[in-house]
């Protein structure tokens, strides 16, 4: 008999992102938070029926109580880039409004996400953070904490990012909270050599320091020899096969790459003249061979040059790439707009550069959800 499913509460949600990656682990939605109102149209198309709230501020008992309040209050006085006003900002001082939701509704666990500019906010240096933590401890909490990075989890993107989770004190779940961002069983004794097979392909966390699921999709391209131009056969192009997702432990010199052809995009405006060429192990004449309009530039992991463009701009990713780049299915921002049938495309990269990463999510919530049951 299928067990009830456990249910979630989403502030900050955005075009859910992190919502994708806990209904993937199966947490079903009871409700949503957003301000913006293109980010609201996205998730009512995607998440059909459940309710939206227009601001966090709506947000109170009434929303009733779920199994995980989650959600990514705004980051912008957190971050090194920005003026860092921190906790005391109009808007990452948002984070108070999710402090009062958790005391109204009384979550069995809260997951938050935010840039790791809140490790060193506030004064004294951190001061933001441990605020946070002492304010869901004051609450009721038992608090853990975790950078993870967006490389480790399938997609080829850099995007480290703060996860803290918690767990109501006297829940059975409260117990195991290390395991939610537990990379390996334990840390006692010696390491297990490593398989020389897998060089250059990071591991991915998994259920013991012997093993574990590999969750990087790693390298899916092949070389290919190469025709014409002054390098001739000497220069290698870098070729995109049909290939089902998986780590490939033949190739280990190149980085996956997102493909530019109908596959990847679908604008041949940003992807006409975009062409690549991998450079040989030394030959730098490579840049003058033949390209291949299969896909995007990559480079070697062993430092090898390339040549990006025909033209004077590198080409932008379109933003199903994007989408992609973040763990989402095709598509998932273009939903009818402002009386259009498509979002316009600033909307789109907006949504994807504020949004947080599927699969990331998904791990956690799914080790979390194990931890509640």
């Amino acid at each position: 008999m299928p067990s009830t499913p456990l249910t979630c509460g989403s502030l900050f949600s955005g075009v859910g992102g992190f919502d994708l990656g806990l209904s993937r682990a199966g947490f079903e939605h009871k409700f949503f938070a957003e301000i913006d109102p293109y980010c609201r149209a996205v998730l009512a198309t995607r998440f059909p029926g459940v309710p939206i709230y227009e601001d966090v501020k709506d947000v109170g008992a009434d929303a009733g109580h779920v199994d995980i309040l989650a959600g990514g209050f705004p980051c912008q006085d957190l971050s090194v880039a920005g003026k860092r006003a921190g906790l005391d900002g109009a808007r990452s001082g948002l984070f108070f409004e999710f402090a009062r939701i958790i005391g109204a509704i009384r979550p069995r666990s809260v997951l938050l996400e935010n840039v790791e500019g809140l490790y060193s906010s506030g004064s004294p240096r951190g001061a933001d953070f441990g605020i946070i933590l002492d304010t869901l401890a004051e609450l009721g909490y038992v608090v853990s904490w975790r950078s993870l990075d967006a490389q480790h989890f399938g997609v080829p993107q850099r995007r480290r990012r703060v996860f803290v989770c918690a767990i109501a004190d006297g829940d059975l779940g409260a117990e195991r909270i290390g395991e939610v961002f537990a990379l390996t069983e334990s840390s006692s004794g010696d390491s297990p050599t490593r398989d020389p097979s897998w060089p250059r392909t990071a591991a991915a966390v998994g259920g013991s320091a012997a093993g574990g699921e590999r969750i990087i999709p790693a390298v899916t391209a092949k070389w290919a020899k190469g025709s014409g131009g002054p390098a001739g056969d000497e220069c290698q192009n870098l070729v995109w096969p049909d290939m089902p997702i998986g780590v490939n432990p033949s190739n280990t010199d190149v980085a996956g790459a997102l493909v530019t052809n109908a596959q990847g995009g679908q604008r041949t405006t940003d992807i006409a003249g975009a062409y690549v060429c991998a450079i040989g192990f030394s030959h730098t004449q490579g840049l003058d061979a033949q390209p291949t309009k299969d896909a995007t530039p990559t480079l070697r992991r062993n430092g090898g040059g390339m040549a990006m463009q025909r033209g004077p701009a590198v080409r932008r990713l379109t933003p199903m790439e994007c989408e992609r780049l973040m763990g989402w299915p095709d598509n998932w921002t273009d939903v009818p707009w402002n009386k259009k049938d498509h979002s316009p495309d600033s909307r789109r990269y907006a949504a994807c550069g504020n949004g947080v990463v599927a699969p990331v999510a998904h791990w956690i919530g799914a080790r979390l959800a194990e931890v509640l049951r």
